[in-house]
């Protein structure tokens, strides 16, 4: 459903797809959002890139086509909506709010016409829809219009925006629903269609919701434990259906695979900000054995060999299982990792063809690390920086700000010496962290000071009681801060923030030019030469050997001065020296924490994947107003 990205297919659709097919069950997919988007144009679908998730643009769209005459009047909704991040790109901000409104028109008729679409030749017995994030308005107006059509089709809901609570809401507010399926639901899909194709002898899984059944109070099934038995997703009907659209010049497709689910962190330290897995947090894995197959099985079926790894974050054992048998492949991937990495984890991800990682650095400062429970450091996050520019990995990463408990002068530290590492891949941007459901900061707002509200876009959006909007609503704010687009800027919450904010503004097209600033190292084995041209460079070459030398390569991981000078077998006094030495001449950073990096990249700089060349598919058409 729309707002769903037109490059790439729904892995979860793909599964149900398939099981559904392996149990002799007759299927068909629609990947409407290629419809949608072909509709208005694909510059103008993918506008919606340039707002916030919590603004919730993508429901206020579809809201009239679901709702109808109840929806609600939201006279003051654009004034509180955050546009400064497509005014980057289309300063007229009234034209912007135009284009939406043009949208907001074309997706009443647009439903109109799907609905209608749906029912030939013949209606299906059983329609569902399957909704996260900005999709939900679009699936409840879909299934709204197909129930008035056709009364005997049975009209299903599920994804992401149905977990628990959040599904219980959904099912009771909105009755042309005939079920909702709470949780995974790749080994019990079958059981659920026969369920719901012959009523009365029917027995519903937990977490499936059912208008002639008494609500299951849990509303969320069990996890799916052994992810082996689960069949190869079916994508057949997203690249029929893209081969058959006018997109199909202008995108190039990627495929989405798994190799687990939930989070191996999470189980043991639940990042404070996160809500992503809700009750799905167990960490689960394919056999290697399986993610190669699958692999290769989907990359020959469909003629596309880069893939989005959808894993919340890598398993360990990966390095020592799957990625050397996937060295100098045919691959090109993307995957979620945890920062603590080594060089040589770095290495084999590159050699298995990763060449785009993210690692959820998220700021830079110790103490805020903290706060976040990230279990990682200023020190671990600059080295994978560092080891990801030199073996030719793209770092996407946000610089996460905001959170309660941190200093503003904390921000201001780092502006102290974060032009030295403009060498190293800048984050995508500042951002005000969010407050979601299902994570630390919802479920255990006391334990952190917090006392939260649904965002206010929800009311804008859904005709509902506050009771069932409070369950509804997966994004939150501060309780009491009013919904003004202004907060969003960092540069409110102090002048350490703004200043952060502005350097790291200044940082990206820096770093991209086709000139950019390096600072890299290489070794003979006696000397090693280090080119600068960084705006920070003291001078233009350095060359160091003896101690220098040494101590410079022990410092390759962050180290403090005791540990490099036993590394080296160097009097401490003498190492110290050097160590300050190389600080001041801005080849290395002196942390917080008491420890030493050494900045220079090693070798030859490999080419970086650009931002247009995500693995997981690209357009080539940018935003675009009406």
């Amino acid at each position: 459903m729309p707002f769903a990205a037109v490059q790439r297919p729904s892995l979860g659709l793909g599964l149900l797809s398939a099981a559904l097919t392996r149990a002799g069950m007759e299927n068909e997919v629609r990947y409407v959002n290629l419809e949608f988007a072909e509709r208005v144009g694909l510059g103008r679908y993918k506008l919606i890139d340039l707002t916030r998730n919590d603004d919730l643009v993508g429901e206020w769209i579809f809201a009239p086509a679901a709702f109808r005459d109840q929806t609600p009047a939201a006279p003051d909704f654009w004034e509180c909506v955050d546009l400064e991040p497509a005014r980057i790109r289309f300063p007229d901000r009234q034209a912007i709010v135009d284009t939406f409104h043009k949208l907001r028109e074309e997706a009443k008729v647009w439903i109109e016409e799907v609905a209608h679409s749906l029912l030939q030749p013949a209606p299906p017995r059983v329609l569902g829809a399957s909704s996260m994030f900005q999709q939900h308005c679009a699936s409840l107006a879909v299934l709204r219009r197909v129930k008035e059509l056709a009364p005997q089709v049975v009209t299903v809901l599920g994804g992401a925006n149905c977990e628990s609570d959040m599904g219980r809401a959904t099912f009771e507010a909105f009755e042309w629903l005939d079920a909702v399926v709470c949780g995974e639901a790749d080994d019990c899909i079958v059981e659920v269609m026969q369920g719901l194709l012959n009523p009365s002898e029917a027995v519903f899984p937990p977490g499936v919701l059912r208008r002639d059944r008494t609500p299951n109070p849990v509303a969320q099934r069990d996890l799916i434990r052994d992810l082996d038995p689960l069949p190869v997703p079916d994508f057949a009907s997203y690249f029929q259906a893209l081969e058959n659209s006018r997109l199909a010049t202008f995108v190039e497709p990627g495929l989405v695979a798994e190799t687990s689910r939930g989070c191996w962190w999470g189980q043991k330290h639940h990042c404070t900000f996160c809500g992503l897995n809700a009750s799905g947090m167990t960490f689960r894995v394919k056999s290697p054995q399986r993610i190669q197959s699958e692999l290769q099985e989907l990359s020959q079926r469909h003629q596309v060999f880069q893939f989005e790894f959808t894993d919340n974050i890598l398993a360990m054992e990966r390095f020592r299982d799957l990625l050397p048998d996937l060295a100098d492949g045919p691959y090109t991937l993307f995957a979620e990792v945890k920062a603590n990495l080594k060089r040589e984890h770095m290495r084999a991800l590159a050699q298995a063809g990763v060449r785009w990682i993210q690692p959820g650095l998220e700021n830079l400062n110790d103490d805020v690390l903290r706060l976040m429970d990230k279990g990682t450091t200023t020190a671990v996050n600059l080295q994978l920086l560092k080891w990801a520019r030199e073996f030719g990995i793209f770092v996407s990463w946000n610089f996460l700000v905001g959170f309660p408990g941190e200093k503003d002068e904390w921000y201001r530290d780092i502006t102290r010496w974060l032009p030295l590492v403009s060498h190293l891949q800048p984050p995508q941007g500042v951002f005000k962290m969010r407050f979601d459901r299902y994570s630390p900061y919802h479920y255990a707002s006391d334990r952190y000071g917090v006392k939260l509200q649904l965002h206010p876009s929800y009311r804008q959006v859904y005709p509902v009681s506050e009771e069932l909007l409070a369950d509804l609503a997966y994004f939150h704010m501060p309780a009491g801060q009013p919904w003004d687009p202004a907060l969003n800027d960092p540069a409110t919450l102090g002048e350490g923030l703004a200043a952060l904010s502005k350097m790291v503004t200044r940082w990206g097209p820096a770093f991209w030019k086709s000139l950019p600033e390096i600072l890299s190292v290489s070794d003979n084995g006696e000397r090693l030469h280090i080119l600068d041209t960084r705006a920070v460079a003291l001078q233009r070459r350095h060359v160091l050997t003896g101690d220098e030398r040494r101590l410079y390569l022990a410092c390759e991981t962050a180290r403090t001065d005791k540990a490099a000078c036993q590394e080296v077998g160097l009097d401490l006094e003498r190492g110290q020296e050097i160590l300050i030495r190389l600080s001041q001449q801005r080849l290395m950073l002196a942390l917080a924490d008491g420890r030493y990096l050494s900045l220079a990249v090693a070798g030859d700089l490999p080419r970086l994947l650009r931002p247009e060349e995500f693995p997981g598919g690209s357009c080539r058409v940018q935003p675009a107003l009406a």
